[in-house]
């Protein structure tokens, strides 16, 4: 709004005056909620990094939000939008508790909770702690998590961002308050641990992980924890998946090889080795993502991908051997038979040789692009017209 008062309220009333109250409810719900849309498999990664399901995040903060404004906040504009927004549940599902959970936090979320209705609700939770425990701490995680967990039945996509070294057992109080499987409408899980014991990782994942309506997982704490779960994943079950910061390929590789119904994957931040007798077929994939990979050749050689619609690299590029990864990427679209339609690479260390790039973009493989980028390269005129095919 305009910093002038006057003026902020004379646009408020030409807004109120001109738009129909079924559209700007339309513009508050784009405004505020984020999206879930299932239609568009790419909607899995479109959020921030370590977000992917909370494209845009409510914050139960509304004193703090400013890029992505909440309910409450606009409640407050005038009241003809509060009585809208009061009215509009699907306003109130997206809940982000990202400091220490005091009595105002507690009071703002029974209130996100209550005015959401019986909707399914998502959850960030963002818990970095590097200090010693203040007075009252746990207790106020409990008070958090009771609340939480009684309307567990409702969670749609839960988000634990935690690192907490010197109390690794805090974040536990919230697996005490969780029913056995009373998560019946859980679809999204992001897990970013480090530090709590795990004890606790077994036990909140094994209540995650027995949900059957699960088919979105993006797990960023590495593979230790990955490793000595009690109760795997259901990987037959995902259809957006996301592995970050594991080491051991053959992890990597299992995990993928038993997710069949994979339609979205992105790998990141790992070390690739040779792993011998492990290929793997996915034929509903169609959006692949590859960040940070040392190995590409390693991994991309095990794989086949028949449907696959999308390819984005990022920070992949073998830079003392660059071609050797064209020829890479290549081979699984040869291998793979697929028509794909959007490639993306983004790679700041490498400097392409302009013929050798464009003859690996004049491949065949690439001839059914309809959409190219290619970040931190110099597009000269002459590149840009060898690519026009």
């Amino acid at each position: 709004m305009h910093p002038n008062p006057q003026t902020s309220n004379r646009i408020v009333a030409l807004i109120n005056k001109v738009l129909p109250g079924e559209i700007l409810a339309e513009i508050l719900t784009h405004t505020v909620v984020c999206s879930h849309s299932d239609s568009n498999v790419e909607q899995c990664f479109a959020g921030p990094v370590g977000h992917p399901f909370l494209s845009k995040i409510t914050s139960i903060h509304h004193h703090q939000c400013i890029s992505t404004p909440d309910p409450l906040l606009l409640s407050q504009v005038c009241s003809q939008w509060r009585d809208i927004i009061l009215h509009m549940p699907m306003l109130w599902v997206s809940i982000a508790i990202i400091s220490y959970p005091g009595e105002r936090l507690l009071q703002l979320l029974k209130l996100w909770l209550a005015r959401s209705g019986q909707l399914p609700i998502s959850i960030f939770f963002l818990h970095h702690r590097f200090g010693e425990v203040r007075s009252g701490f746990h207790k106020s995680f409990v008070s958090l998590f009771q609340l939480l967990a009684y309307h567990a039945a409702r969670w749609r996509a839960i988000d634990l961002d935690i690192y907490d070294l010197h109390s690794p057992n805090t974040p536990a109080c919230l697996e005490q308050f969780i029913s056995p499987n009373s998560l019946t409408s859980l679809e999204s899980v992001t897990l970013n641990i480090v530090g709590p014991s795990m004890l606790f990782v077994n036990d909140i994942t094994g209540h995650f992980f027995r949900s059957n309506s699960l088919h979105t997982l993006k797990w960023a704490s590495g593979d230790v924890y990955i490793r000595n779960l009690r109760v795997l994943p259901p990987w037959s079950q995902m259809r957006f998946l996301e592995l970050l910061k594991i080491w051991d390929t053959k992890i990597i590789l299992t995990a993928i090889s038993a997710s069949e119904k994979l339609e979205s994957l992105h790998i990141g931040e790992c070390t690739i080795s040779e792993v011998d007798n492990i290929t793997v077929t996915l034929p509903n994939l169609q959006i692949l993502r590859l960040t940070g990979i040392n190995n590409l050749s390693c991994l991309l050689d095990k794989l086949t991908f028949p449907g696959l619609r999308a390819l984005f690299l990022k920070d992949t590029i073998n830079i003392r051997a660059p071609h050797s990864t064209w020829d890479t990427i290549e081979s699984l679209l040869l291998r793979s038979g697929c028509p794909l339609a959007r490639f993306s690479l983004i790679d700041k260390a490498i400097r392409h040789n302009e013929e050798r790039l464009i003859q690996h973009l004049s491949s065949p493989v690439f001839y059914s692009l309809t959409e190219l980028t290619l970040a931190s390269l110099t597009l000269v005129d002459r590149l840009i017209s060898g690519l026009v095919y």
